[in-house]
Parts: C-alpha cells; structure tokens; sequence
C-alpha cells in the first residue's frame, strides 16, 4: 500500500507531469466529533471484557502520529494560498512522538468511563 502511494507522489511530482501540486501526508486525524479513529479504534464490539481485559490486534508498541482537524484544515488553505511556494514539494502533516497504539487504546477506555483494573491481550493481525 505505502509503496503504491509513493509511486503516485513521485510521478505527481515529477517534471513530466506539468502540474502544479502539493502531496499532503496527514497523520492520524482527531478532534471536533472524533471522526473515524475514535470508531475505529475504540468502540468495537467487545473492546473491554468482563474482567478489564482489552484486545489490541496488531503491535501494541506501533507509534501513532497525529493531527488536529483544525491544524490540518489551515495546512489545507495554507497550501492553496501559497502554491508558488508549496507547488512541486510534499509535506507530513503529523508530530513524531506520538503515543503507542496501546497507551491510546487504554487511555480511551478509561475516558469512556471505564473504573476498573485494566489488561491487555494483543492478537496477532489477520
């Protein structure tokens, strides 16, 4: 998937092709209502158990990069207003140090409301 994308960026970039772009790269998007990581993520069928355990498929230790809405959305207009400048070049739109996908997970849990002592059971990605 990640290397699809890149071979898009370079021949949207590249001299062959006369157009004037910008590739954006946003991280993981939060804020305003929660959007889709919030769905994602957090309220899936059976995130906590009886007895506090949570399931976290994947790497529990995989960094999260992250962007407010409100960020990316003037990230957006700035581009559009500058494209003299931005035109032909790619940017992250993210910071780099995020927290773990399993701080984010048991820190979510516990916001919704969740009291009790909290275990993490990982499972292996399908």
């Amino acid at each position: 998937m990640l290397a699809g994308r890149i071979d898009i960026e370079n021949m949207l970039l590249g001299e062959e092709m006369d157009l004037k772009c910008t590739v954006l790269r946003p991280g993981m998007v939060y804020g305003k209502s929660g959007g889709g990581v919030a769905t994602s993520m957090l309220f899936q069928p059976g995130a906590v158990e009886d007895g506090g355990i949570i399931k976290i498929c994947g790497n529990p230790n995989r960094r999260l990069s992250w962007v407010h809405i409100d960020d990316l959305a003037e990230a957006y207009v700035s581009v559009m207003h500058r494209t003299n400048i931005t035109s032909g070049r790619a940017y992250d739109l993210a910071e780099n140090f995020g927290p773990t996908y399993e701080e984010v997970k048991l820190a979510a849990v516990k916001a919704m409301g969740f009291e009790g002592e909290l275990k993490t059971e990982y499972l292996e990605a399908e």
